[in-house]
Formats: structure tokens, sequence, C-alpha cells
């Protein structure tokens, strides 16, 4: 839990509170990392990012040429193609074929997209509408827009 506020000793206050009934820790000064983001604080304001999220997800993934920097604007003809490409149900043979040939589970790769457009990728969203909608029955097309 990160806990922001103006005041340190209401915050020391409300951290003793919550540490009569969890375990909680409680650290002075500003928070760099917190859950996948990046914090950093200067006199015009706070940024928040998760490019160190992205990285983590290029690095477990063997995505070392791919750049985290926005995504590429996607042609009509492959919107229509994703959109309407149904392939085999992820738990039958050929669904588990594909998953062994791409060396990823798709859920989780979709999954782990959904987290960085919820924290702070907005951009992403068109694309992880588009590629939840067929968790249970990805193509190759869907892989490899994952």
């Amino acid at each position: 839990m990160l806990i922001a506020g103006k005041n340190v000793e209401s915050i020391k206050t409300f951290v003793r509170e919550i540490a009569k009934k969890l375990n909680v820790t409680y650290s002075d000064g500003p928070s760099t990392k917190f859950n996948g983001l990046n914090i950093e604080q200067t006199k015009e304001g706070i940024k928040i990012s998760c490019e160190s999220y992205i990285e983590k997800l290029r690095k477990a993934h063997g995505w070392n040429d791919i750049s985290p920097k926005l995504l590429e604007p996607v042609s009509p003809s492959k919107v229509h193609e994703l959109q309407t490409t149904m392939g085999p149900n992820i738990d039958s043979d050929e669904g588990k074929a594909l998953k062994r040939t791409n060396g990823f589970d798709y859920r989780s790769i979709v999954g782990e997209i959904v987290y960085a457009y919820i924290i702070c990728r907005p951009d992403y969203g068109f694309a992880v509408s588009l590629l939840s909608r067929f968790n249970t029955c990805p193509a190759q097309c869907h892989y490899d827009a994952a």
C-alpha cells in the first residue's frame, strides 16, 4: 500500500493504527517504485510511468528486439484480420501446439498487457480490448500481435 499526504505526522499516525491489525513497514522519503510503476517527483509535479514493468516483460519473454515505446499504428486490414480470425480452443491439442510453437501462454501475456494498460498505458486500450476477445481461441495472428 502506498500512502501519500502533506502531513508526515498524520501519515505516521495512520500507519501506526493500521499496524495494529496488519503487518506493515514504514519508510520515510519519497517512493520511487510501486507495483511496477516508476514514480519521479520534481518541483513541477509527479511523473508516473511503467517503463520498468514493460522492460521486465521484455526480458522475461525474450523480446529484446521490441521497443517499449508507443505501439505502432495497426493497418485497417490487420485489425480486420485480428477481429475475424478464430483460432483453435486453447485447451485443444491444436491450441496447445500453437502455445508450444510460440513459446508463451497467450492469456498470460494479454493479462500482463492489461496490467500495463490499467496502471499507466491508456494507449494500449484498443489492442488489449481486441486481443482479450480471443483469450480462449487465439490464432497465430493474435500471438504475433501480442
